[in-house]
C-alpha cells in the first residue's frame, strides 16, 4: 500500500510499497523508496538469527556490527548459547576428633578472711565530777571534798583531765596518800602543791626523792625546808632546792601562788622547759632565784620587776 501526500527531493510524489512473505522463516520485509518515475523494487531478506546484517542497498549510517563471541575457560560461548554452569568441586569433610581432656577438678577458691580489727574506743574524756555519784562511798565523798577545796587554786579543767599532773596529784591525795590527810587539813594546799611538783617534773626519775609521796610530813621531803612563818604561825615552805636532780617538765603555776613565803628557789641544772609563769611576783619574799642550765623559753614576765627583795 502507498501513502499519499509524500514527495521526493524533486517534488514528485513518493509511494512506499511493502511486500511481505509469510511462508519464509526469518524473512524480513525490505522497504525501497520509489518515485513516480522509478519502478518499485521489492526483495525479501533472509538472515540467520545469529548473524543479523543490514542491506547495503538501504542507506544508513549504522555500521555493520557482528556479535563478539565470549571466551571463558578456553571455551567459546556464543551470545545465543546459555553460559555453562561452573562446576563446584566437592570436598569431603572429615570430622575433627576432639582430644578428650582428663577430668581435672576445678580448684575451689577459699575466701580470704580479713582480719577483724577490734573497734577503737573513743578517747576517754575526764568526766565532770558529780557530787552525788562520788558521795555514795567514803572515798567518793573524800574526793569530792578535796576537789571542791583544791579547785580554788587549780582550774576545774585541769583537775578533770585524766592525764594532767593536777588530776594525778588530786587522786593521790584522795585515794593513795598514806598519810591520809583530811580534806579540811590546813596543810592540804601545801601537800597538794608539792605533789603537783612531783608529777609535773617527773619525780619518779629524780636522782634524789627521799620521803616524797610517803607518810612523812611534806616538810621532811628531800630539798624542802619549812618554817612557821605562815598565817597563824603555820608551817610553810621557805626554801626549795632541787638543783641538779634530773627534773624534767614544765613548772606548775600553782607553786608560785602557794609558796608565797619562800625565800630561796634553786632549780638550776635540770631539764625544765617552757616559760616562767606570769604569777611569779606572788613570791614577794623571794631573795634568790636560780633557773640557769635549763631549757626555759619565752620572755621574762614584767611582773618580776615588782619583786623588791630579789637580788
Amino acid at each position: 500500500t502507498g501513502s499519499d501526500g509524500d514527495t521526493g527531493s524533486d517534488g514528485s510524489p513518493v509511494n512506499e510499497t511493502v511486500s511481505e512473505t509469510s511462508d519464509i522463516e526469518g524473512g524480513f520485509p525490505s522497504i525501497s523508496p520509489t518515485t513516480n518515475n522509478a519502478p518499485i523494487k521489492t526483495s525479501i531478506i533472509n538472515r540467520p538469527p545469529a548473524a543479523l546484517q543490514f542491506d547495503t542497498k538501504y542507506p544508513t549510517n549504522t555500521p555493520n556490527v557482528a556479535p563478539i563471541p565470549i571466551s571463558t575457560n578456553n571455551q567459546i560461548i556464543s551470545p545465543t548459547m546459555n553460559p555453562p554452569v561452573p562446576t563446584i568441586p566437592t570436598t569431603t569433610l572429615t570430622p575433627v576428633q576432639l582430644q578428650e581432656q582428663p577430668n581435672t577438678p576445678t580448684p575451689v577458691q577459699t575466701p580470704i578472711q580479713q582480719e577483724v580489727q577490734p573497734p577503737i574506743p573513743p578517747p576517754t574524756k575526764a568526766p565532770m565530777i558529780s557530787t552525788v555519784a562520788l558521795s555514795m562511798s567514803p572515798v567518793g565523798a573524800r574526793f569530792t571534798q578535796m576537789y571542791n577545796s583544791i579547785s580554788t587554786i587549780s582550774s576545774m579543767q585541769t583537775l578533770s583531765s585524766a592525764n594532767s599532773p593536777q588530776h594525778r596529784a588530786l587522786l593521790w591525795l584522795a585515794k593513795s596518800d598514806p598519810l591520809a590527810v583530811s580534806p579540811n587539813d590546813p596543810y592540804l594546799f601545801l601537800r597538794y602543791t608539792l605533789a603537783l611538783c612531783y608529777y609535773s617534773l617527773n619525780g619518779e626519775d629524780w636522782v634524789k626523792n627521799d620521803y616524797w609521796m610517803s607518810t612523812q610530813n611534806e616538810c621532811n621531803w628531800y630539798g624542802v625546808t619549812c618554817d612557821g612563818r605562815g598565817e597563824e604561825n603555820l608551817q610553810t615552805v621557805i626554801k626549795l632546792d632541787l638543783s641538779e636532780n634530773n627534773l624534767k617538765g614544765v613548772l606548775p603555776s600553782e607553786m608560785f601562788g602557794v609558796f608565797n613565803f619562800i625565800g630561796v628557789l634553786k632549780l638550776h641544772s635540770n631539764n625544765i622547759f617552757g616559760a616562767i609563769p606570769n604569777n611569779i611576783d606572788n613570791m614577794m619574799q623571794l631573795k634568790r632565784l636560780e633557773l640557769y642550765d635549763n631549757f626555759i623559753t619565752g620572755t621574762i614576765p614584767k611582773s618580776i620587776g615588782n619583786m623588791k627583795r630579789l637580788g
